[in-house]
């Protein structure tokens, strides 16, 4: 698979080269997001912002993960919901914490009736940059058929991050 390279505000991640670049347009360096999406619909977002903030909320990097996935768990339509990885890694000389959630989600029914759940799996991956005094989070959502190669396609897409490169003088 080819990767291209995306870059911006001292963030950058390499991404498969036949996925799309969307950029949230009020994104600054202190924060923001872009999202890559998939010809097959799967996605990868990646989200920053101020560090400080993080902290006032969070204990830590692993604190913050656990409230993200405490989100998905409280989410409307989830059902079935199971972590079933944690672990915790270096990026970019940084402690993150990875983890891998599954849960199904019911389709909106008529008449008070859901339909069958559709099984879903996130991936993510947090951690805090004192380097650029931002937070960084990563994740991608996608359905349970082909998760395995979405999983393996994540990681290499964590795995070159670089959340603090530095300004280039011309």
């Amino acid at each position: 698979m080819q990767f291209d390279l995306y870059s911006a505000y001292g963030v950058s991640i390499l991404y498969p080269a036949s996925w799309r670049v969307e950029l949230n347009p009020a994104s600054k360096k202190l924060e923001g997001d872009v999202v890559f999406h998939s010809p097959e619909k799967d996605k990868l977002y990646v989200s920053w912002g101020p560090l400080e903030k993080a902290r006032q909320k969070f204990e830590g990097v692993e604190k913050h993960a656990e409230y993200s996935v405490e989100r998905i768990r409280r989410s409307r339509d989830v059902s079935g919901f199971e972590v079933s990885e944690t672990k915790h890694s270096n990026v970019n000389g940084h402690e993150a914490v990875f983890t891998v959630v599954k849960f199904g989600v019911s389709p909106p029914g008529m008449f008070g009736f859901k339909g069958r759940p559709s099984p879903k799996r996130v991936y993510s991956m947090h951690l805090y940059c004192e380097d650029s005094s931002r937070y960084l989070v990563v994740y991608t959502l996608c359905s349970e058929e082909g998760s395995e190669q979405t999983l393996e396609l994540t990681k290499k897409c964590v795995n070159s991050l670089k959340c603090h490169n530095g300004a280039i003088d011309l």
